[in-house]
């Protein structure tokens, strides 16, 4: 084999060898795109893995509260008392009007005997019952009117002793544990629940009560709940023909503020509640609505002094409270029906609060300070009857139509929203999340904790239809109060089955009703909205989940994110933040070395992959320039055989 050959042959060798190498080139360059596309994708979607409880508050009524500056714990009725605490002692404050005391307050003393605690009081009696004592004192409150008049008072002691001349006690003034034996119960019940802190304790009991946000459901519920402020105004016309009325001829301007909750449902804003929060029926508006300057107000009830003065003064000892009311809604019915009242949408205003409390002006209605809110605006509103029309006729009932209304918030909200579900079930647990007004109580609550919604766990009792069969209601045992309206109705994956509507008074337990989720999604779909599960949502989700894998320092590190985008949710999110910290600091965090489902290695892993995409189609090019090279030196090896 002659020169020539040999090098011709060497040649093809080197040729083929390139070509292998960029085959190989080309397809790791396929293998890093791929790649780089997954981690890229990733990066905002997780593996979603389902969360268990980390506490469950309710059963019922009954609520947990875990004290970290006591290091006591113990059950109580939240329909009865809300929960506040001092760096000395908690707070016990009564929201049932029937108990016979306001306040009383819980506290902790070692080596000391209670009646050492009140030396200027009398002493009456001490009663041993369950674990728990009841002390008696009394007291004299001399008559700032009449000298020399004393009256007497009392002081009620409860408490539970634990080992090492430990005790636990409550005092309520002004009340005699003899007096009220129901009452006596009820405390009693809650001393004997009474439990000094151990470690079983302080596992289960997540949060403090300052959060009633303790549940993977729960939290994801309270996340997407909102409170909001709706204001409409109406211009009210009076005809002509009514003779000798102060109202005839007139345009008075109502307006109607409420206070109401929704959820976020979309990533674009959109929040589902009650049309009678929304947007109210405009006869309720008649009724509730009132004028800026007052003259509405002083011209009806003169007219309606001389309309109902007939029948009251021949009644006045039969005729009840309830009964001029419902003579007062059929007059003006009547005015309504009949087209002696004309009603015209003036304006509305919807606000979304957010890290701020609502500022409301309670002389006008208005709300101060509007740029800390969130505005919204109406989308879409079932027009519902009336409240009062309810009331006094028959052919009238307040869930003919399904109370559902949707907002939009105009500026961007940056909160989980939550899945609605149609499947529910009778006995199903459930959990009701709203604002309640009776939880702004700023003189019992911190103004920050105003900001947090309010969960009241139960059961569902019944799905029945309504009136006119034309949709499911559900019934619950939850307890729900003025200011849920709206509000979700979650199950224990934290989805939305129903929207809280209905409450119904009673002595006996919780009547309450929502509208399904069955027919929720059917409003939506007719006003071709789509519910949608939002990355907000799922990083919450994936958090809870690092929780209770106990992979503390990435569900810490992504809730601060989340704060960084929403600071309305620090009443849900800092105590789980504060939480993590503590498992961190107690060497309970379980996170790898290396964390592949950290959004920062994930980052690192990608920069990475790029790297070596750049250098591999370097190395790529490389080879393609020798393959060229390679190529044409070929030609002239044959040309050169040719020529020998």
């Amino acid at each position: 084999m002659s020169r020539r050959d040999r090098k011709r042959r060497k040649l093809l060798k080197e040729l083929q060898s390139l070509r292998v190498t960029s085959l190989f080139l080309l397809f790791t360059i396929t293998i890093l795109c791929t790649s780089i596309f997954l981690i890229s994708k990733n990066l905002k979607k997780d593996t979603q893995v389902k969360g268990i409880n980390i506490q469950t508050v309710n059963t019922g009524t009954e609520s947990k509260y875990y004290s970290n500056t006591l290091d006591i714990g113990f059950t109580y009725d939240s329909t009865m008392f809300l929960i506040s605490e001092d760096d000395k002692y908690i707070s016990l404050s009564s929201i049932d009007t029937t108990l016979p005391f306001r306040s009383a307050t819980i506290r902790k003393i070692k080596g000391k005997e209670i009646t050492d605690i009140y030396p200027n009081l009398n002493y009456i009696e001490t009663v041993q019952d369950n674990g728990v004592g009841r002390i008696l004192f009394s007291y004299d409150i001399p008559s700032l009117i009449n000298k020399g008049d004393i009256k007497t008072e009392y002081l009620t002691i409860m408490y539970k002793s634990f080992p090492n001349d430990v005790k636990v006690y409550i005092q309520i003034w002004g009340y005699n544990f003899k007096d009220d034996l129901q009452t006596t119960n009820i405390i009693a019940k809650l001393m004997e629940s009474l439990a000094l802190s151990s470690q079983e304790l302080k596992e289960d009991s997540v949060l403090s009560a300052s959060s009633s946000t303790v549940s993977h459901a729960q939290i994801l519920g309270q996340a997407s709940t909102v409170r909001i402020y709706v204001q409409k105004c109406n211009n009210v016309k009076f005809s002509d023909s009514l003779n000798y009325l102060s109202v005839k001829g007139k345009t008075y301007m109502l307006c109607s503020p409420s206070l109401g909750s929704g959820f976020l449902i979309t990533d674009s804003g959109y929040i589902v509640t009650n049309a009678h929060i929304a947007d109210s029926n405009d006869f309720d508006i008649l009724l509730n609505g009132h004028s800026t300057d007052g003259s509405y107000e002083n011209d009806m009830i003169g007219d309606l002094l001389i309309l109902l003065l007939p029948v009251i003064s021949n009644n006045a000892e039969q005729i009840t409270e309830d009964e001029v009311a419902n003579l007062t809604y059929s007059l003006l019915l009547e005015m309504y029906n009949k087209n002696y009242i004309s009603i015209s949408n003036l304006s509305r205003e919807i606000y979304i609060q957010t890290d701020s409390t609502f500022e409301i002006d309670y002389e006008t209605t208005n709300l101060k300070n509007k740029e800390k809110y969130i505005k919204a605006e109406l989308i879409k509103s079932n027009k519902i009857s009336s409240t009062y029309e309810s009331k006094i006729s028959e052919n009238t009932n307040l869930a003919d139509i399904a109370d559902i209304a949707v907002i939009q918030a105009t500026d961007s909200i940056n909160l989980p929203s939550i899945p609605i579900v149609k499947d529910i079930s009778v006995g199903e647990k459930i959990f009701a999340i709203g604002y309640p007004v009776l939880a702004d109580n700023s003189e019992l609550v911190s103004s920050t904790q105003i900001l947090s919604s309010t969960v009241t766990e139960g059961s569902v009792s019944a799905i029945k239809p309504n009136s006119k069969n034309t949709f499911d209601l559900i019934q619950i045992d939850a307890a729900v109060e003025n200011g849920n309206s709206g509000g979700p109705i979650v199950n224990t994956d934290g989805q939305a089955v129903g929207i809280v509507t209905y409450k119904i008074a009673s002595d006996s337990g919780n009547y309450n009703f929502g509208i399904s989720g069955n027919e929720l999604l059917s409003f939506l779909n007719s006003s071709s909205i789509q519910p949608q599960s939002n990355s907000m949502r799922k990083s919450l989700e994936n958090s809870l989940s690092d929780m209770s894998i106990q992979h503390y320092k990435r569900a810490k590190e992504n809730f601060e994110n989340m704060l960084v985008l929403q600071p309305a949710l620090t009443t849900t999110i800092q105590p789980l933040i504060t939480l993590c910290s503590e498992k961190i600091s107690a060497g309970e965090d379980r996170s790898s070395i290396i964390d592949f489902n950290n959004q920062t290695v994930k980052i690192l892993i990608l920069m990475i992959l790029v790297v070596l995409l750049i250098t591999t189609i370097v190395l790529l090019l490389i080879n393609l320039k020798k393959i060229a090279d390679t190529q044409k030196q070929l030609p002239q090896s044959k040309l050169n055989t040719k020529n020998l």
